[in-house]
């Protein structure tokens, strides 16, 4: 019988301290970036020789650059350094830290050099969502 009390009064206090909501807490996101055509096989128009598809990503893509945006308030919360492309993965990946609950809008660049950021513009004539490089991710 003492034991049963026991064990009775343990669960109630174990139960008890659990908090009804929680904090809100900062997500951590791994986007993981591939060369998916690597041969523009889409484009009939592209002329060019014929690349191996089995080389590493660096081999593709020499380095990224990317922005992103908070698409609820416009502003870009990050842009990233220039990061070359290192190892022999077939792809690679963006790390995003301490990210809070929301929506944003991911851009990233390829074969990039420090005089093209400021310039570097996917729409200048604003008709995003029209090509198909555009990805959105469910949250």
């Amino acid at each position: 019988m003492r034991i049963t009390i026991c064990l009775l009064f343990s669960i109630s206090l174990l139960t008890s301290c659990v908090r009804e909501s929680l904090p809100e807490c900062p997500y951590q996101y791994s986007i993981q970036l591939v060369v998916k055509d690597k041969n523009y096989l889409n484009n009939s128009g592209t002329e060019g020789n014929i690349v191996d598809e089995n080389l590493p990503f660096n081999q593709y893509i020499s380095n990224i650059y990317y922005t992103l945006e908070n698409v609820k308030t416009g502003k870009t919360d990050k842009k990233s350094p220039i990061n070359k492309i290192l190892g022999d993965d077939k792809n690679t990946n963006i790390i995003l830290d301490h990210m809070p609950d929301g929506q944003y809008l991911l851009t990233v660049w390829g074969n990039v050099n420090e005089s093209m950021i400021e310039t570097l513009s996917l729409h200048s004539d604003n008709t995003e969502s029209t090509d198909i490089y555009i990805s959105v991710l469910p949250h």
